[in-house]
């Protein structure tokens, strides 16, 4: 058996898979239900998607949101945030978004999955993917290798 694939998924990709379910992350969804791939967070992306939970455009109550918290940390590797400089790393247009390309350089993950246009702009300036995440195509669980 292959070692699982390590994955890093922007906020919105997370909020996606634990909070609507979307249909066209079905694919990823399974693969992450198998153990196919390993999600990536620290404690900078996990603080963030805890204040995104709680936008009154989600419409989620504060037990909701916090439940939707804990399922998400319970299925992800949480690595620990390191004060090294993050070398050869491009600076992302949204400044928000550089905390994503650290933690997949830190945690030596294989793959970014976002819909970000600004990180997706930097998939060629970096070591590890950076992709859709509907880029997994259904039925083929190691599509993304």
């Amino acid at each position: 058996m292959t070692a699982p694939l390590r994955v890093v998924f922007d906020t919105n990709v997370a909020l996606a898979l634990e909070v609507f379910a979307d249909p066209r992350l079905l694919a990823l969804r399974e693969c992450w239900d198998r153990d196919e791939l390993t999600a990536i967070a620290d404690d900078q992306t996990l603080a963030e998607f805890d204040r995104v939970l709680r936008y009154p455009e989600l419409r989620l109550d504060e037990a909701a949101a916090a439940a939707a918290g804990r399922r998400y940390r319970a299925r992800c590797t949480i690595i620990s945030c390191s004060s090294a400089i993050e070398s050869m790393l491009p600076r992302c247009r949204d400044p928000d978004d550089q905390k994503f390309l650290q933690l997949a350089q830190r945690a030596g993950a294989d793959w970014l999955l976002t819909r970000d246009k600004a990180l997706l702009a930097l998939r060629k300036s970096v070591r590890f993917r950076i992709a859709l995440p509907e880029s997994l195509p259904a039925g083929r669980p190691g599509a993304l290798a």
